[in-house]
């Protein structure tokens, strides 16, 4: 549908990161992110590896 699948100009990772733990969703120091499964259907993780996010950052800037 022509949706981006890139962010090339995304802030460095230490700053996402560093902005993630203001999110409303952090519980105890731990970022939860709201992951979908299906159409309609969703899970809340709160064991994401700090370097599984800064990955998916990394994945978002590079041009596919």
């Amino acid at each position: 549908i022509g949706l981006p699948t890139t962010a090339t100009d995304l802030p460095p990772t230490e700053e996402l990161n560093a902005a993630m733990q203001l999110d409303k969703k952090v519980a105890a120091g731990r970022v939860r992110l709201v992951l979908p499964d299906r159409v309609g259907a969703v899970s809340i993780v709160d064991d994401t590896p700090p370097e599984a996010i800064a990955a998916a950052w990394e994945t978002l800037r590079s041009e596919q």
